[in-house]
């Protein structure tokens, strides 16, 4: 039997109003004798006890558990895929400190625990035959998708209790999605009603065996949030357990291989854990099938280079713009950031532009002699998806021993309104630097840095400096990147 409560399964009908009314309140009865449990034990006489030193400490640091921790320990499910721990059989739950950890813990559950706490008070007002005060539970948690509530409201429909009409098919309903949701013992109750419904000439409901569309641990484990064909809660990238994840969807590939949400789930799991070219075939076939969330992840891979891929503005613009219309929310933002690269006249994204430049010092400034005017060749790569400027050469301008360009990403950029100009943010020389910045013109190729900043400080005057580079930077050919393979 899939619940051990007073009734006798899918046979007991709901009790009659007569003997409902003779039942004592053993809500009320718990309540009363748990007050009177805590009463005892704050009159209670405390025997003087004899510590040491260390174990005063121990006593110190100790601090007593939630009562969140509470309500898991002595209410949780064992078949319930959600529980936190091992959880406790029915004959085995302490109807009084469990109800009373448990409506504590109502109040005090963060938003992801609710669902699981609702489900595991109801279940003790359940087990106290208290079904009409356990269904208000049942239902706020099956709406959160609690597959254990699920399975109780199908007990309630099944036999009329807690203020439900007895309704076979809608009993049906509860125990076929909690089977689906992963509450295992549900199957057999839903098989066996289904039979009944059979029997009865009414239209048979097929009780599928295991399918890839059930939640199965890599759903519980690497599901995506923000993925719109997900089937359970999901995992945010900082909290997902990749080792975990990695082998539960490494286990449910092999038992339901080519199905997409699985794959993309792996890839997804196997990317967070560094393995990128091992995630990218996945994340490829899922895509394949028209997955968006895998799709939005290869966005991610070719707009950084991931994977031994190229960087692609393009292949990323078109994966991001796929999974936005296929639901995936995120995308959308990626999407629009990357169309507003496009060249006006041109449907095509702006590639990172790599220049080779040559800028020679001109002057020193007031305090010192013109110093030899050595060219210094150097050459820097603007990303116009970031507004981030990297130096790709070893050398590069600088003076009094520090060089203009910063390690990325603190060297960023401004583009002309028109785009015939970048202003770039280059290191400042000396102190008060004004003008940190270096201008290079696109029609002609032209480069120019001039900083004025204090040298010194003396009696009161304040002596400045100024730096002038000029030069020539002339737009350096990068490889052409691979076309992205998108298979028909």
């Amino acid at each position: 039997m899939l619940l051990a409560l007073p009734f006798l399964g899918l046979s007991c009908l709901a009790e009659e109003p007569a003997l409902a009314q003779r039942r004592p309140n053993i809500l009320q009865q718990l309540l009363e004798r748990a007050q009177q449990e805590a009463r005892r034990k704050r009159e209670a006489p405390q025997p003087i006890q004899h510590r040491t030193v260390q174990q005063n400490k121990q006593r110190q640091v100790a601090s007593p558990p939630s009562s969140v921790a509470l309500c898991d320990n002595q209410a949780s499910h064992p078949d319930d895929p959600m529980k936190r721990g091992v959880g406790i059989s029915d004959e085995d739950v302490d109807l009084i400190n469990a109800l009373t950890a448990c409506t504590q813990a109502v109040s005090e559950a963060q938003t992801a625990d609710s669902p699981r706490i609702m489900f595991q008070t109801g279940r003790v007002l359940w087990l106290a035959e208290e079904f009409d005060e356990a269904m208000p539970f049942f239902l706020d948690a099956a709406e959160a998708n609690e597959p254990a509530a699920m399975a109780y409201l199908g007990d309630a429909y099944a036999n009329g209790l807690g203020g439900a009409v007895e309704d076979r098919e809608t009993a049906l309903t509860f125990y076929t999605q909690a089977a689906q949701a992963g509450f295992t013992p549900a199957n057999e109750m839903a098989n066996e009603l289904a039979e009944e419904l059979a029997q009865s000439e009414m239209p048979k409901v097929q009780i599928a065996e295991a399918t890839p569309q059930q939640v199965n641990d890599c759903d519980r484990l690497a599901a995506n949030p923000s993925d719109p064909k997900k089937l359970a809660p999901g995992v945010a990238d900082a909290s997902l357990d990749s080792s975990m994840a990695v082998a539960a969807c490494d286990a449910a590939t092999v038992k339901f291989p080519g199905t997409a949400r699985l794959d993309y789930q792996y890839g997804r799991a196997l990317y967070l854990d560094g393995e990128l070219n091992a995630a990218l075939p996945l994340l490829a076939s899922s895509a394949e099938k028209g997955y968006a969330a895998a799709k939005a992840m290869l966005g991610d891979v070719y707009l950084e280079g991931l994977a031994d891929q190229p960087q692609d503005f393009g292949a990323a613009y078109s994966f991001y713009k796929e999974a936005s219309t296929g639901g995936y929310v995120p995308a959308a933002a990626q999407a629009k950031e990357l169309e507003a690269l496009l060249a006006p006249e041109q449907s095509t994204i702006v590639k990172p532009l790599r220049l080779s430049c040559e800028v020679r010092l001109t002057h020193s400034g007031q305090m010192y002699d013109i110093i030899e005017q050595v060219n210094s060749p150097f050459s820097i790569e603007l990303n116009f998806a970031t507004n981030k400027v990297r130096q790709i050469s070893e050398t590069g301008p600088g003076f009094n021993d520090k060089t203009a360009f910063l390690a990325e990403p603190t060297n960023s950029f401004e583009l002309a309104s028109d785009g015939g100009s970048a202003k770039i943010q280059v290191n400042p020389f000396g102190r008060n630097a004004e003008n940190a910045f270096m201008t290079i013109d696109f029609n002609d190729g032209k480069a120019y840095m001039h900083q004025r900043f204090e040298a010194a400080s003396m009696l009161g005057f304040a002596l400045s400096n100024s730096v002038f580079f000029e030069g020539y930077c002339g737009e350096q050919v990068a490889p052409a990147p691979k076309p992205v393979k998108k298979k028909k």
